[in-house]
């Protein structure tokens, strides 16, 4: 709820009005003096552009609030655990790019760089062996991001 001022009337009628309502309520068409409803023709004070926003979304349905997100952060000892699932999925792999990648996997700080990583990952892979052992392999490393990142993010290659 906000404290809105609401004047009601035209400039000949003065009379000021100050009630709790609700956001949504900013954008209700307003009385006329024959008492027909008339879109209200200038923003009430108090309500701002995110209450349209949020009027709208809830109009159509729409969630508008900020995503909470799920995942909590990994501990270092989940983040060994990761890093040494990623490093296994490329252990056979020996180009120079393999090497940098195990730099990088070593210097990464959160599960979602680790994440990020996965495509250097099937890259070197699937240039030692093919995609489709490629694709297995890095499928496989899905269930240990499992509940550090957010469930829309753990999308499989095909």
């Amino acid at each position: 709820m906000m404290q809105v001022t609401r004047v009601r009337g035209s400039l000949l009628h003065n009379a000021r009005e100050t009630r709790n309502i609700a956001p949504a309520a900013c954008y209700r068409p307003c009385r006329s003096s024959n008492g027909i409803a008339r879109p209200a023709n200038r923003q009430p004070a108090g309500c701002t552009e995110t209450t349209l926003i949020t009027s709208l979304a809830r109009i159509f349905g729409v969630n508008s609030a900020p995503h909470q997100r799920s995942t909590r952060s990994a501990s270092l000892k989940d983040l060994a655990m990761i890093r040494n699932q990623l490093m296994r999925s490329i252990a056979d792999c020996t180009a120079q790019a393999a090497q940098r990648l195990r730099t990088k996997i070593d210097q990464a700080r959160t599960a979602q760089e680790l994440w990020m990583l996965r495509n250097d990952a099937f890259q070197i892979i699937s240039q030692q062996h093919n995609q489709s052992i490629a694709a297995e392999r890095i499928n496989a490393l899905i269930q240990s991001f499992d509940g550090w990142l957010e469930p829309k993010q753990l999308v499989r290659i095909k």
